[in-house]
């Protein structure tokens, strides 16, 4: 009897502990990724010139199918640190000036996930301390469905500067002042996320002699094809007459 008894109890355990890792190896890889612009870090950034506008897609998705299937998102923040140097930018580098500019550094036209945003709150951090730039505060009208494949969320826009290089636009997963100030919220509660970082690169206009030269080459190259092309007429129409 004993021995049957801890014989069942010994299965039970088994099979709990077997259910237990299942459920924790799901959790492990149940994540909502923010994805910025291509989502590739510092490679394939997205290329401007100086001082253009850089617009830069902000999209999100959740990592497996039945995630997708059951959980739906209420809203989210995010807290944006650009050029990857892990600090509040109020220089007149790129990006967000302090105070914020008149216009918004973000847009959502065309996104029509739970039907739009009912609020969508932009701003600074409260002091020069923080790690993070600028920060976006977002709610659906309603829960959004997500599925595995990234979906528009909205897009982030700021002037690049006369800084030549790569930069990085990063997500500040822990970001301060205040805290969690990046989060997303899925069935109602906080949920684990992930960031798939992005970047853009910021290129020298060509000077106005620079493009001189170009445009004279130009030219050259076209006054070249026309005496060639004269040329071959010239022989054949002498060659036709004999």
């Amino acid at each position: 009897m004993l021995k049957s008894f801890l014989r069942k109890v010994f299965m039970r355990s088994l099979l709990f502990s077997l259910v237990l890792v299942g459920w924790l190896q799901s959790q492990a890889f149940a994540e909502f990724t923010f994805r910025v612009g291509n989502g590739t870090g510092t490679s394939n950034p997205i290329e401007v010139l100086q001082g253009g506008s850089v617009i830069v897609p902000i999209y999100g998705y959740f990592d497996t199918a039945a995630e997708a299937t059951n959980l739906t998102v209420g809203g989210f923040s995010v807290a944006f640190d650009l050029g990857g140097d892990g600090r509040f930018v109020n220089t007149n580098a790129f990006v967000f000036p302090d105070p914020p500019p008149s216009t918004t550094s973000f847009s959502t036209t065309g996104v029509t996930l739970g039907g739009g945003y009912s609020s969508f709150i932009e701003g600074n951090p409260p002091s020069t301390n923080a790690n993070w730039d600028r920060r976006l505060s977002a709610t659906f009208v309603s829960p959004a469905s997500f599925t595995t494949t990234p979906q528009r969320l909205f897009d982030l826009k700021f002037n690049a500067g006369n800084s030549v290089g790569v930069f990085g636009i990063n997500i500040v997963p822990n970001a301060l002042s205040p805290t969690n100030a990046t989060q997303v919220s899925v069935n109602t509660a906080p949920y684990v996320f992930r960031v798939e970082q992005g970047s853009f690169q910021i290129t020298a206009v060509p000077e106005p002699s620079s493009m001189a030269l170009l445009g004279i080459a130009g030219l050259g190259g076209f006054a070249l094809r026309r005496m060639r092309r004269k040329g071959c007429c010239s022989v054949g129409e002498s060659g036709s007459g004999v």
